[in-house]
């Protein structure tokens, strides 16, 4: 049997072999266009997460503006807000990023929403006014590009609270990128778990002394009654070590430190007698402390005759 041929001298299987090797090779250069296309949409769309976030960084690093969007919100909402607004100088409010709107950027990503998050990098210590939280601009890149459709962009924010607890005023810092370099640029050590900042610190950790008193003879007066060595009120929230000792020589000495008006530590001793003891001891701003020695007045009135009173930071942040 002889094989069907063409004018042109092809056979019908060359013809059927050369149109595969078309579809083939044109299958391949719509894969290769595929690609390169969702290459430069994937950077473009990666561009514009990063240059709008600045942006709204930026907007946000004056303190007017991040009030006007953020105060009386509470510091750890989804939803938080719906846009971005900017104040001018003049006073004038600029309406900027509206969430859900429009596409944006050269990409045409849209902001699906602006969350606040304590949970994220930063947090506001417990019973504290100031602190900081993160906004998390997350954005929709559409269709057409690597990785996950949804990616967000962390602005952390530089808080302080009214006392119900919501945003009275606010800046932001940084942008988080690495936890450990942020926390360095805030001043801040990263704790224990590596998930947050610890809290700022007015003193340095260790042991460091912030208050002593060295008592004179009879200092606090003479006679059967309680007298007052020394006092210290604490001006941040923490953990501090006391340490106390006194002197005295009567018929019957009872030694106290008071935390406010409650006692912390007693102790009771006859005729030359002394105490000495360290203890740490957490507190709040504005806790007074005391020591104190009730005398009989037994020994010629006598009083205390030397002695000392000590307040140390022992391993806490001061807040």
């Amino acid at each position: 049997m002889k094989i069907l041929k063409n004018k042109s001298g092809f056979s019908l299987i060359e013809i059927l072999i050369a149109i595969g090797l078309m579809g083939a090779l044109s299958a391949w250069m719509m894969n290769i266009f595929s690609q390169q296309t969702r290459n430069e949409k994937t950077t473009a769309t990666n561009l514009d997460i990063d240059a709008i976030g600045q942006e709204i960084r930026n907007i946000l690093a004056d303190g007017g503006s991040c009030a006007k969007n953020f105060k009386g919100v509470n510091p750890n909402l989804a939803g938080a807000v719906n846009e971005i607004q900017k104040v001018l100088s003049d006073g004038t409010i600029q309406k900027r990023y509206l969430a859900n709107e429009k596409k944006v950027g050269n990409s045409g990503v849209i902001i699906s929403g602006y969350d606040l998050k304590t949970d994220e990098t930063y947090l506001i210590p417990n019973g504290q006014k100031v602190g900081e939280t993160v906004l998390l601009v997350t954005y929709d890149r559409g269709k057409m590009v690597q990785g996950a459709k949804i990616k967000s962009f962390k602005i952390p924010l530089s808080l302080i609270l009214d006392d119900a607890g919501n945003i009275l005023s606010c800046n932001s810092l940084a942008s988080t990128t690495n936890l450990a370099s942020i926390c360095t640029s805030l001043g801040r050590s990263v704790n224990t778990n590596g998930k947050k900042c610890n809290p700022p610190a007015i003193y340095i950790k260790g042991d460091m002394p912030i208050h002593q008193k060295q008592y004179q003879h009879c200092e606090g007066g003479t006679g059967s009654s309680e007298h007052v060595l020394d006092t210290w009120t604490s001006e941040g929230t923490g953990t501090v070590r006391l340490s106390w000792m006194g002197m005295a020589n009567d018929t019957q000495v009872i030694w106290r430190v008071y935390k406010n008006n409650d006692i912390l530590s007693t102790a009771s001793a006859n005729g030359i007698s002394s105490d000495a003891k360290t203890q740490d001891v957490e507190v709040k701003k504005g806790d007074t402390f005391k020591h104190t020695a009730l005398l009989s007045g037994g020994v010629d009135d006598d009083c205390v005759s030397g002695g000392a009173f000590s307040v140390e930071l022992d391993l806490l942040n001061m807040l």
